[in-house]
């Protein structure tokens, strides 16, 4: 069993080492500022720290990204365990009597496994929020399966990396991953680009290319009607029929689907099939924004650290609290792909060993202000603040987005829109996710 010991103490850290030698636990000691280079070269299975560490604002927090981490405590107190526990430890362990100390270290590694196994994936998600627990369960559930899967969620979310998982985790893991960025395909080689030239004796787009294997379509809202219509001939008959010639061929590849936007609304604007949407709807998995994860901001700020410092040769950065506190307050509207450029940036400026909060060229935001210039309390009645509100920001927000801020449901708000007379722009530019 290889753990990864950090004590500020080297005699408390060498003490703890002579206490497991006899165990089958292996502990390697490293310092705060070595723990994200050893865990690229190692895979440890805990981290055991001293309470030395959860009096550092944020260290046990940076180190949960690599392994759970245990605290050991050789004068252990209910309320310091209480502040580990807060604090992102997995666990909080007297050292006394020493020699049990081992098989604790081992039992709670054994729990925190069997807690987690549910979501154990062959690629990792990075995250310990309810949000992110929660789409590994999903994941989990539906990759087995060869039903179709719409993956929908803000740009930069991570929804490429959510369809590789679920490729991952699926019994065609060891065949093709075909991905297409419908939004950066011209319009008239769209169709070439999935069903091949005509002329071609064997189809050669990508869903051939994708045969026994997984079609990823990112920004699948992008497709022409006529694209969408063929795709849906695929979808139900598993053949591509070649045009003009009506030549058929079979292949067999899931269709995994993505889109920043509501493909609802573009069912509604008449610029996508409500039949092909029922289709690939079959599973929905929805990403949560960055600023809504909590604590996944700093893991995965942690996380993205030690990536670039290997990508670009150098050790021992550390972030420092203003800048963890920075990022905690910042909206993040380019969320997860955001967040790894401002890593990336400050690593690459940082000169000194601490990355600090000018580094990561971001801005706290300010207070939010609401949604228009008016105060709920100017209206005399609720009815009042929803007609106000709706005609405020129907040219900023999708129906979709709308409701969600009322707390509604889009079933709710058209038929709040019928009551109040209140019709939707159909001819208005729909705001797009930048």
């Amino acid at each position: 069993m290889n753990i990864c010991g950090v004590f500020p103490d080297a005699k408390e850290g060498q003490l703890v080492q002579n206490w497991l030698s006899s165990s089958e636990i292996e502990i390697q000691l490293w310092s705060f500022d070595q723990v994200a280079d050893a865990a690229l070269r190692s895979s440890f299975e805990a981290i055991v720290v001293s309470p030395q560490l959860v009096d550092s604002p944020n260290k046990v927090q940076q180190l949960s990204a690599y392994a759970p981490v245990i605290v050991v405590d050789d004068n252990p107190r209910i309320e310091k365990a209480v502040i580990a526990i807060r604090g992102g430890a997995h666990d909080y362990l007297p050292t006394h009597p020493v020699d049990q100390l081992a098989d604790r270290i081992s039992s709670s590694i054994r729990t925190f496994h069997q807690n987690r196994q549910q979501f154990d994936l062959p690629i990792q998600i990075v995250g310990n929020s309810p949000q992110i627990s929660e789409l590994r369960s999903h994941i989990q559930s539906i990759a087995p399966t060869d039903g179709l899967v719409l993956i929908c969620g803000p740009t930069g979310a991570g929804k490429n990396l959510v369809a590789k998982c679920i490729h991952a985790a699926s019994e065609r893991s060891q065949r093709p991953l075909i991905t297409l960025n419908c939004d950066r395909v011209p319009p008239d080689m769209v169709l070439t680009e999935l069903f091949g030239d005509s002329r071609d004796a064997e189809p050669q787009g990508r869903i051939a290319s994708a045969h026994t294997g997984t079609l990823f379509l990112n920004e699948v809202g992008s497709l022409s009607l006529d694209a969408q219509a063929r795709l849906l001939q695929f979808v139900e008959s598993g053949e591509i029929r070649q045009y003009p010639s009506n030549k058929t061929f079979a292949a067999d590849a899931r269709i995994l689907a993505a889109s920043h936007r509501p493909l609802e609304d573009l069912e509604e604007m008449g610029n996508f099939r409500k039949d092909l949407l029922v289709r690939l709807s079959q599973f929905v998995v929805t990403l949560p924004q960055l600023i809504e994860r909590g604590n996944d901001i700093q893991l995965l700020a942690t996380w993205f650290l030690a990536k670039h410092q290997k990508k670009f040769g150098k050790t021992n950065l550390e972030l420092h609290a203003d800048s963890l506190s920075l990022m905690s307050s910042y909206h993040w509207p380019g969320n997860v792909r955001e967040l790894d450029q401002a890593i990336e940036r400050a690593v690459l400026f940082c000169e000194g060993r601490t990355v600090l909060p000018q580094h990561l060229a971001i801005v706290a935001d300010e207070p939010e202000q609401t949604e228009s210039d008016h105060s709920s309390d100017e209206y005399t009645t609720l009815d009042d603040y929803f007609i106000e509100f709706v005609r405020a920001n129907e040219d900023r927000y999708t129906e979709t987005e709308i409701a969600e801020k009322l707390g509604i449901s889009r079933k709710s708000l058209w038929e709040r829109r019928n009551k109040f007379g209140i019709p939707r722009r159909k001819t208005r530019i729909k705001r797009l996710h930048s």
